[in-house]
């Protein structure tokens, strides 16, 4: 009796297994209308500075941080 993925995680065909799984979810979801989505979403197609500076965690970054 053959063993599971879960029990051979290093193994040739568990490596197959994923990569099989994984390219069907990509040819589902990785469309051109997502792309659009999501740079719409973001502000950066077409350009929209109020969404960009505001979900943009300028803080993390040393030139962009306010000093007092």
């Amino acid at each position: 009796m053959g063993q599971r993925d879960s029990e051979l995680p290093n193994s040739e065909y568990s490596k197959h297994r994923f990569a099989s799984v994984f390219n069907g979810a990509w040819e589902k979801s990785a469309t051109f209308e997502h792309a659009i989505k999501a740079f719409k979403y973001v502000g950066l197609f077409p350009l929209d500075e109020s969404i960009v500076l505001h979900t943009a965690n300028w803080s993390r970054l040393g030139f962009f941080a306010v000093t007092q």
